[in-house]
This record gives structure tokens, sequence and C-alpha cells, in this order.
């Protein structure tokens, strides 16, 4: 199942630079994916896939005991898909059939206006 949620405006803003993930969500449905060596605590570099197969690096972090987050690119996926507060992203986990690394997969809609 995906973690879908509605963007908030520290999830666009450019000086953030991160999209804040539910908590229960990642440790129920995404934390089971990790394999041995990959340390969430650290950081793990991941793949996100759009709709439209174009790729980008960012990495799947906790922070602080509190929060997951996943940051580096990620200012560079919402603007490029001019993503604004109040729009809706869906983020489903998975591993690459090729080489077994840990991967994303995003779908959103935007806000009727």
């Amino acid at each position: 199942k995906p973690l879908e949620k509605q963007l908030t405006l520290s999830d666009v803003n450019a000086n953030l630079n991160r999209l804040l993930l539910n908590k229960k969500h990642v440790e129920k449905s995404f934390l089971p994916f990790l394999g041995n060596g990959e340390d969430i605590e650290k950081g793990i570099e991941v793949c996100v896939y759009d709709i439209r197969k174009n790729s980008y690096t960012l990495t799947f972090k906790k922070w602080t005991n509190k929060y997951y987050v996943l940051n580096g690119r990620w200012k560079d996926f919402f603007k490029d898909h001019k993503l604004e507060k109040n729009d809706t992203i869906k983020v489903w986990m998975f591993r690459h059939s090729n080489h077994s690394n840990l991967c994303f997969a995003f779908d959103y809609k935007k806000i009727e206006s």
C-alpha cells in the first residue's frame, strides 16, 4: 500500500529540501524492506522514479528518532513537477529488479484550483 500525503508548505520549501514521511506508515510498510547494511540513521541513497520514468537520486533517512524524510534532490523533483502546498503525492517503495537497490516511485495529483 502506498504512502499518500497532502503536501505541506514545509514539504515544498526549497530551503528545507525534504519530504517529511508519515512515521507509522514508514515503520509498518517501508522499514521491513531494508536489508543488511542499509542504515536508515546514516541515510540510504535511493532512486526515485516519476510517472514519466525520470529518475532522481534522493536520500531516505531518519532524523533524531522522530522523523523519516526523503531529501537530496527532493527540491528538483517538486520544482520539475510544479508541486505546491495541498497537492497530493503517493509514494511506493520497491527493490529494483536488475540490481536490488532500494527505489521509490512517486505519483501526484495537483490540487484543483
